[in-house]
């Protein structure tokens, strides 16, 4: 059984045709909603909800460079010419707060259209690197987007949404019912097309773009179940994900913590490593667990004899 949260943006959430079209999208699909709600930009601030969710977006350039792999590091020499480690130790790679600090930045919104309109570099789920007045700013949307959540009248919607895979496999979850990341490369199908496409029509003050596209979905079954535990209230222990891999014997205790913090991990066969997000995006609950160590006994029948003398 796979378990994602379906987030509708703040730019979008007010809009009734935008919010109807998502739940008709959702049933049409053979997702049950199991939970829905919403929040105000206040109560996200207080319980730090967005920083939660995002947090990997915040990371500095070392803490990065330990876990992305070599052949990332290369194409960012590539693409901007400069090792990652010099462009550190020279203060030109640095993450958004930095670049506040450093360029006195006060417009976000401002800040985050020229880092879109430069030279970006997508290295990893949720980390890109874009030149931008000098520096090179990794994640330098993040600021503006956050913002967008935590507006005193700011409504974000949630839906908790529960499917089995063998109907619908999570890379077409996300690719015919949520869409790509850039509305305009979305299948038609997709919730994210459909408001490119219809947003004058509905009444959105903005056109779509990559950061505000509308909606967010989980990329796996993995970050479904932390997302379930940041957005809902329901515990990592009570998601599916967690009841199945307890069943098939996953070390739940001293590996399953590392994948959900997505750290830099290896799968139970050995055959790959790398950020946890990374070896799980566009897996379902069975798939995912397939990659995460079990306990040394798991799944040996011990045979007990004794001899009679």
């Amino acid at each position: 059984m796979n378990e994602a949260v379906v987030l509708i943006k703040p730019h979008a959430s007010s809009n009734a045709r935008f919010r109807e079209e998502v739940e008709g999208a959702l049933r049409a699909s053979g997702l049950t909603v199991v939970r829905a709600g919403e929040y105000t930009g206040k109560q996200l601030h207080e319980a730090g909800t967005v920083d939660a969710h995002y947090g990997t977006l915040r990371v500095g350039p070392l803490a990065l460079e330990r876990d992305l792999p070599a052949e990332s590091l290369a194409k960012f020499e590539a693409t901007f010419g400069v090792a990652w480690r010099k462009a550190a130790d020279e203060g030109k790679l640095v993450n958004l707060q930095r670049a506040i600090q450093v360029r006195l930045i006060k417009d976000l919104d401002a800040f985050a259209s020229a880092w879109r309109s430069g030279t970006t570099l997508k290295l990893a789920p949720g980390t890109y690197v874009g030149a931008v007045d000098g520096l090179l700013v990794v994640n330098g949307f993040y600021g503006n987007m956050r913002n967008k959540f935590l507006e005193p009248d700011a409504r974000t919607a949630y839906y908790l949404v529960r499917w089995e895979e063998e109907a619908l496999p999570w890379a077409r979850f996300r690719a015919e019912v949520v869409g790509a990341t850039d509305p305009a490369k979305a299948d038609p199908r997709s919730l994210r097309a459909k408001l490119l496409a219809s947003w004058r029509e509905w009444g959105m003050a903005v056109e779509p773009n990559s950061t505000f596209n509308g909606v967010h979905a989980s990329a796996s079954a993995l970050e479904g179940s932390r997302e379930i535990n940041i957005w809902t209230p329901l515990a990592t222990a009570e998601t599916s994900l967690y009841r199945v891999a307890v069943k098939l014997g996953v070390d739940v205790r001293g590996e399953l913590p590392k994948w959900l913090k997505n750290q830099r991990v290896g799968t139970a066969d050995g055959s790959a490593e790398g950020l946890a997000f990374d070896l799980c995006e566009d897996k379902g609950t069975e798939a995912v667990l397939t990659l995460i160590p079990k306990l040394p006994d798991a799944g040996v029948t011990k045979v007990q004899c004794c001899v009679v003398l």
